[in-house]
């Protein structure tokens, strides 16, 4: 029997206006609760998720992400931004949560490389 034991999940719509975000994070979740080993790479229009400062509730009516990245730290989930999609959007180390590490595209391949999976959303 083949199991995954390691995922990658590449976060690649902004996270509003998509359900995309919010379940990738949500199946992350789910794959951290059963021992999994998952890094989030948040990439293109992704790079918006890990904003700081967002409160879509009172806007749009939908749930902010930000508590969803809190879990999947505090289960032992790891997250990164690509740096050159952030770069691209303007977005600066100053712009997101502590908990994200800024990657580029050789770590990006490295961590798909040795994940046993990767979902994209």
């Amino acid at each position: 029997m083949w199991l995954i034991r390691t995922m990658v999940a590449l976060i690649m719509h902004s996270p509003y206006g998509h359900e995309d975000v919010f379940s990738g994070l949500y199946a992350v979740l789910a794959s951290l609760t059963k021992d999994m080993g998952v890094d989030v790479v948040f990439i293109e229009n992704g790079a918006y998720a890990p904003l700081k400062g967002q409160d879509s509730e009172p806007n749009i009516v939908y749930p902010c992400v930000l508590g969803l990245m809190d879990s999947i730290v505090e289960l032992g989930g790891r997250m990164f931004i690509h740096k050159p999609s952030a770069d691209e959007r303007g977005i600066t180390k100053d712009d997101i949560i502590e908990q994200i590490e800024f990657v580029d595209d050789d770590k990006v391949v490295e961590l798909i490389s040795k994940a046993d999976a990767v979902i994209t959303f």
